[in-house]
């Protein structure tokens, strides 16, 4: 018996409620709590799975993920009018972790592109540093946004529309993690090009997200 539904439903039922009614302490103790299960029910299911078959489900979950985020996007831009003000100055902190993402993006590419080099681990190692900053940003981000999720319909769609990306980021720096197994383990090798695709995925869809959040709603301030 596979528990695999069981573990993601509980942290389906669970965190999307803590972001949109702004928990940032309950939503910390219940990714902790869902990480605690998967590492206990489900990661070993998942290395039993055939790399065929990985890759038509990786890319189905790419598809179901592209959905969330336009339907989220798509929220932010339906709620939003000239009475909201953004949930942090574009200019500041949220440029600061566009450029953190474009940097572990080039990282990974590096690590691409010299797989064979001894040194290649490295760019890994930089790829995670540039993770963990972005995560200590955003955190710090969500206390102290002079609004939250409670102030309004448009709030509640940007904090799950970032939340929900921050805790891809995470997902994906576990997938990072993996990678610095990449010489040592085959089946860590067979997978490799799915957690490279999906850090990309995270930094692309980061670009769209600071675009809409932070950039149009900060346009539409100066212009009325």
């Amino acid at each position: 018996m596979s528990y695999f539904s069981l573990v993601n439903l509980v942290l389906v039922f669970f965190l999307l409620p803590c972001i949109f009614f702004y928990h940032p302490w309950w939503l910390i103790g219940f990714v902790v709590m869902w990480l605690m299960l998967f590492f206990s029910y489900v990661s070993w299911d998942l290395l039993l799975l055939v790399y065929s078959n990985c890759v038509v489900s990786f890319w189905l979950f790419i598809v179901s993920e592209v959905i969330v985020f336009v339907t989220l996007i798509f929220n932010c831009l339906w709620f939003n009018d000239d009475l909201n003000v953004t949930i942090s100055y574009p200019f500041s902190v949220p440029i600061v972790e566009t450029y953190l993402l474009v940097m572990s993006s080039v990282m990974i590419s590096m690590f691409h592109s010299n797989m064979i080099s001894d040194y290649s681990v490295k760019f890994i190692y930089l790829a995670l540093l540039f993770s963990f900053i972005f995560v200590c940003f955003a955190v710090d981000e969500f206390f102290n946004s002079p609004v939250n999720s409670l102030c309004g319909p448009y709030y509640a769609s940007c904090f799950m529309l970032v939340g929900l990306h921050l805790i891809h980021v995470l997902v994906g720096s576990l997938g990072l993690i993996e990678l610095l197994g990449f010489n040592v383990y085959r089946l860590i090798r067979s997978k490799m090009e799915m957690l490279v695709i999906y850090w990309h995925f995270v930094d692309f869809v980061w670009l769209f997200v600071f675009i809409v959040v932070y950039v149009l709603n900060n346009m539409s301030f100066h212009m009325f």
